[in-house]
Protein backbone atom coordinates (compact mmCIF):
# COMPACT_ATOMS: atom_id res chain seq x y z
CA UNK A 1 0.00 0.00 0.00
CA UNK A 2 1.45 3.16 -0.65
CA UNK A 3 0.03 6.69 0.31
CA UNK A 4 -1.42 8.80 -2.61
CA UNK A 5 -1.02 12.83 -3.17
CA UNK A 6 -3.85 12.65 -5.86
CA UNK A 7 -7.26 13.25 -4.49
CA UNK A 8 -10.51 14.89 -6.06
CA UNK A 9 -13.00 16.99 -4.01
CA UNK A 10 -15.22 20.09 -4.18
CA UNK A 11 -14.45 20.86 -0.51
CA UNK A 12 -11.21 21.96 1.11
CA UNK A 13 -9.10 18.82 2.26
CA UNK A 14 -6.33 18.34 3.41
CA UNK A 15 -4.11 15.12 3.26
CA UNK A 16 -3.02 13.98 7.01
CA UNK A 17 1.12 13.99 7.29
CA UNK A 18 2.98 10.41 7.63
CA UNK A 19 4.01 11.98 11.10
CA UNK A 20 0.06 11.83 11.84
CA UNK A 21 -0.56 7.87 10.83
CA UNK A 22 0.40 4.64 10.92
CA UNK A 23 -0.07 1.68 8.48
CA UNK A 24 0.34 -1.71 9.93
CA UNK A 25 0.08 -5.64 9.53
CA UNK A 26 0.04 -8.53 11.34
CA UNK A 27 2.77 -10.02 9.14
CA UNK A 28 5.17 -7.27 7.72
CA UNK A 29 4.71 -4.24 6.03
CA UNK A 30 3.48 -5.58 3.08
CA UNK A 31 0.29 -6.86 2.49
CA UNK A 32 0.16 -9.92 0.39
CA UNK A 33 -3.34 -10.93 -1.76
CA UNK A 34 -2.44 -15.28 -2.19
CA UNK A 35 -2.84 -16.15 -5.75
CA UNK A 36 -6.68 -17.08 -6.60
CA UNK A 37 -7.74 -15.31 -3.88
CA UNK A 38 -9.31 -11.57 -3.22
CA UNK A 39 -9.09 -10.62 0.21
CA UNK A 40 -5.54 -10.20 1.85
CA UNK A 41 -4.82 -10.58 5.65
CA UNK A 42 -6.02 -7.34 7.93
CA UNK A 43 -4.45 -3.76 7.75
CA UNK A 44 -4.75 -1.87 10.70
CA UNK A 45 -4.59 1.99 10.17
CA UNK A 46 -4.05 4.11 13.24
CA UNK A 47 -4.48 7.54 13.27
CA UNK A 48 -2.11 9.95 16.05
CA UNK A 49 -4.74 12.69 17.97
CA UNK A 50 -4.46 15.84 16.02
CA UNK A 51 -2.66 18.70 17.47
CA UNK A 52 -4.75 22.02 18.56
CA UNK A 53 -3.41 23.10 15.68
CA UNK A 54 -4.94 20.93 13.12
CA UNK A 55 -7.89 21.14 15.31
CA UNK A 56 -8.69 24.77 15.45
CA UNK A 57 -8.13 25.00 11.64
CA UNK A 58 -11.49 23.74 11.17
CA UNK A 59 -9.96 21.97 7.93
CA UNK A 60 -11.06 18.32 6.49
CA UNK A 61 -8.28 15.67 6.52
CA UNK A 62 -7.94 12.83 4.35
CA UNK A 63 -5.91 9.93 4.18
CA UNK A 64 -5.92 8.08 1.03
CA UNK A 65 -4.38 4.51 0.45
CA UNK A 66 -3.67 2.78 -2.89
CA UNK A 67 -3.37 -0.92 -3.40
CA UNK A 68 -0.65 -1.75 -6.42
CA UNK A 69 1.54 -4.50 -7.38
CA UNK A 70 4.83 -4.69 -6.17
CA UNK A 71 6.43 -6.03 -9.13
CA UNK A 72 4.14 -4.28 -11.96
CA UNK A 73 3.57 -8.11 -12.95
CA UNK A 74 -0.50 -8.26 -12.27
CA UNK A 75 -3.06 -5.57 -12.68
CA UNK A 76 -5.16 -4.33 -9.55
CA UNK A 77 -8.59 -2.51 -10.99
CA UNK A 78 -8.81 1.02 -10.60
CA UNK A 79 -12.08 0.79 -8.90
CA UNK A 80 -10.70 -1.04 -6.12
CA UNK A 81 -7.38 -0.61 -5.77
CA UNK A 82 -7.76 3.03 -4.21
CA UNK A 83 -9.43 4.38 -0.73
CA UNK A 84 -9.76 7.65 0.75
CA UNK A 85 -10.53 8.01 4.71
CA UNK A 86 -12.04 11.76 5.24
CA UNK A 87 -11.97 12.86 8.78
CA UNK A 88 -14.57 15.68 9.52
CA UNK A 89 -14.48 17.28 13.01
CA UNK A 90 -17.60 16.46 15.46
CA UNK A 91 -18.90 20.08 15.90
CA UNK A 92 -20.60 20.57 19.34
CA UNK A 93 -23.07 23.49 20.22
CA UNK A 94 -25.42 24.29 23.10
CA UNK A 95 -28.93 24.09 22.33
CA UNK A 96 -31.07 25.01 25.03
CA UNK A 97 -33.55 22.00 26.43
CA UNK A 98 -37.02 21.93 26.33
CA UNK A 99 -38.70 19.18 27.86
CA UNK A 100 -41.59 18.89 30.88
CA UNK A 101 -39.57 20.81 33.39
CA UNK A 102 -37.65 23.12 31.35
CA UNK A 103 -40.24 24.30 29.18
CA UNK A 104 -41.08 27.56 26.83
CA UNK A 105 -42.90 30.33 28.44
CA UNK A 106 -43.78 33.99 26.54
CA UNK A 107 -46.37 36.40 26.88
CA UNK A 108 -48.60 37.82 23.74
CA UNK A 109 -48.47 41.26 22.68
CA UNK A 110 -51.58 43.26 23.11
CA UNK A 111 -52.31 45.67 20.02
CA UNK A 112 -54.20 48.90 20.17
Amino acid sequence: MTQRHSLNTTSVTRLLTSHCLQVSTHSSNEVKIEKGKSVSSDVTLTINPLTQALKDSGQKYAVALRLKSKDGKYDVLNSGSSMVYILDQVVYQAVPIINATHNIHFSMRQTL
